[in-house]
């Protein structure tokens, strides 16, 4: 072992096990996300206010009134004329 360089595998942090870590973080994260817009836009459809989703999903009123804004112009872009 050289005295100030990183082992490679050996728990640095910097090592492709790391970098694998990192990834399924991040896609753990996007699923979390995906399934809170999910559950938002199902929530809305079955007639709940925006104040009622927010309180259930532990977030800000705001933050359920932004996502429900980009799902419907994300639909508004797909709706064929």
């Amino acid at each position: 072992m050289g005295a100030g360089k990183p082992i490679i595998g050996g728990g640095a942090g910097t090592g492709l096990s790391a970098k694998c870590a990192k990834a399924g973080l991040i896609v753990l994260a996007d699923r979390h996300l995906l399934a809170l817009v999910r559950q938002m836009v199902l929530s809305r459809l079955q007639g709940h206010s925006v104040q009622e989703i927010s309180a259930g999903l532990v977030c800000t009123e705001r933050k359920v009134q932004r996502v429900l804004e980009r799902v419907r112009k994300r639909l508004e872009r797909l709706q064929v004329c």
